[in-house]
């Protein structure tokens, strides 16, 4: 069991999972961790459709190993139902796309001694904490104007 395999499986992606009925549009990949350690990818996911293909919107999320890419035939299914019923596209389409993630990488910009001065301070934290009392600590310790999340923005509460 290779659980660092993505199987093939991109962002775009439809998919099947052993764990969860129906189709899903792979929106994300992410790396899981466990013990502090790579665990393999977790797809965050949209769905489309149940096992019997009747139109259904939601989002989760599922590790990689428990998902197959849908089948060519599966494929054209979701295709011909889309095509012959463009409202429930758009409506897909237009739906949201994502869970929070149970995890979140935050970068700093700032100072060699800065980051070593923080990461004192951090080291105060306990194993495990809401996010909630982190984004306290991090605006306590003077820290959020140096943070910025995956996507380069500033945007602690």
């Amino acid at each position: 069991m290779d659980l660092l395999d993505r199987k093939g499986i991109s962002v775009g992606d439809w998919v099947v999972s052993s764990q969860m009925a129906g189709c899903w549009l792979v929106t994300d990949i992410r790396m899981s961790y466990f013990d502090r350690k790579e665990n393999g990818y977790v797809l965050l996911l949209k769905k489309g459709f149940t096992a019997k293909m009747k139109f259904q919107n939601g989002t989760d999320w599922c590790h990689v190993f428990w998902c197959e890419k849908a089948s060519p035939e599966k494929l054209e299914e979701i295709e011909t139902l889309f095509r012959e019923n463009p409202a429930k596209q758009r409506q897909f389409e237009q739906s949201g796309a994502m869970v929070k993630p149970a995890v979140q990488s935050w970068f700093l910009s700032c100072e060699d001694s800065q980051a070593e001065e923080f990461a004192r301070k951090l080291e105060s934290l306990p194993e495990t904490f809401t996010q909630g009392k982190f984004f306290r600590f991090v605006h306590e310790i003077g820290l959020r104007k140096y943070m910025k999340d995956s996507a380069g923005r500033s945007n602690i509460p």
